[in-house]
């Protein structure tokens, strides 16, 4: 990113899972002048952030809170403070925006449905089901229920898009 013009003036490795209070944090990026937001976490994380930059009276022209923000946990957190927010995606909207559009998404949508109990899907289902994809895929690429012929399977797969979710 810095090749292209962009300058980092505050990093920090501090943030953890169970990081709740981000306003050292907060301060820090004030101070050095940050005027834009890249790192990965959870939705939550995300949320807590947004928010307390939010009430910090903080904000920033460019925050990129990534694909986990998608995760409605990340608005709800967020409150205000997701407003405007940025995020990117590789995969299609698999809360069932993209359902009508991508037959791999209203399936994964109705067996997410069937078993979560109500709960709206989070990337790392959408990962997983995904994983499971390219599992058989590779499995069946190896020719046998093997780990030898699993990682051959693997070998062949050079282009994967999971039937059009990525």
């Amino acid at each position: 990113v810095e090749s292209v013009g962009y300058k980092f003036v505050f990093q920090s490795t501090s943030i953890s899972p169970t990081t709740s209070d981000f306003g050292a944090i907060i301060a820090s990026m004030k101070s050095a002048g940050v005027q834009g937001l890249i790192f990965e976490a959870t939705a939550a994380i995300y949320g807590a952030m947004a928010s307390q930059m939010y009430t910090a009276g903080y904000t920033i022209p460019f925050a990129d809170w990534g694909a986990p923000a998608y995760d409605p946990q990340f608005v709800t957190t967020g409150g205000p403070g997701a407003n405007g927010a940025i995020l990117e995606q590789s995969l299609a909207m698999y809360e069932g925006q993209d359902a009508a559009a991508i037959p791999e998404v209203a399936l994964f949508d109705k067996w997410y449905a069937s078993v979560s109990g109500g709960q709206s899907p989070t990337i790392y289902a959408a990962y997983g089901w995904l994983s499971g994809m390219m599992f058989v895929q590779a499995i069946n690429a190896g020719g046998a229920p093997t780990r030898a012929a699993l990682f051959n399977g693997l070998k062949t797969i050079t282009n994967f898009n999971g039937a059009g979710m990525v």
